[in-house]
């Protein structure tokens, strides 16, 4: 997505520079007569590089270059609000229903990346109740994953950082980097959704994401 972004806010920005410089030219000249003065000051205008709109495709170019200037706006909006620590995450607020979901064994997930829904796959869960942190493994499309994270069950949340091994799986998408999980109960659904971040100098994305307990370890003897 932030590939496209950049993409579209290039063009725009290529098409509004040869849409000003084409502005100085014999419309910039003021004719004497009447509004003279008014005349004078728009071909001022003009010379500095802007022509008010009197055509269709003006128009266009104009509404294209506000909207990706809106859509750059709410990028940095959107990427000025930190995510929180997963430590901060599970503490925030308060679950009156007691899920009772916290069940070491294997886990199926899935993920919403690049419109559809990828998984679910397998991984397990080892959940500390003396320490409230959980440990785990697994692998799914992009490759083999080591997970740590924390849990509360004041809140019924859940959150994680799965750290793929570099050189396993796809090794296009797999680059050894690490993505942030942090779900809450669904009673309703029964499993945990939230969202899925992964936040580094280059790149900025995120996305849903759904556990669900399948079976403890004590169903596999």
């Amino acid at each position: 997505m932030h590939i496209i972004f950049r993409i579209s806010l290039i063009l725009i920005i290529f098409i509004s520079v040869i849409y000003c410089q084409g502005t100085t030219g014999p419309k910039g000249r003021s004719r004497p007569g009447r509004n003279h003065f008014y005349r004078g000051r728009h071909a001022g205008y003009m010379r500095s590089g802007y022509q008010i709109p009197t055509t269709f495709i003006e128009y266009v170019i104009t509404f294209g270059i506000f909207i990706v200037f809106l859509m750059a706006l709410y990028h940095l909006w959107s990427n000025s609000f930190p995510t929180p620590s997963n430590e901060e995450y599970v503490n925030i607020g308060s679950n009156r229903e007691k899920c009772d979901q916290f069940h070491s064994g294997f886990w199926l997930s899935r993920y919403y990346q690049y419109d559809k829904f990828h998984g679910p796959y397998r991984f397990s869960l080892l959940f500390d109740p003396e320490t409230s942190k959980i440990t785990g493994n697994g692998s799914d499309d992009i490759g083999e994953f080591v997970i740590e994270g924390v849990y509360s069950i004041k809140t019924n949340r859940i959150a994680f950082i799965k750290k793929y091994r570099k050189g396993t799986g796809n090794l296009i998408e797999n680059l050894g980097h690490n993505v942030t999980i942090q779900v809450d109960w669904n009673c309703n659904q029964y499993q945990f959704e939230g969202k899925w971040f992964i936040k580094t100098k280059n790149y900025n994305e995120e996305g849903r994401v759904e556990l669900k307990f399948e079976r403890s370890y004590r169903s596999m003897e």
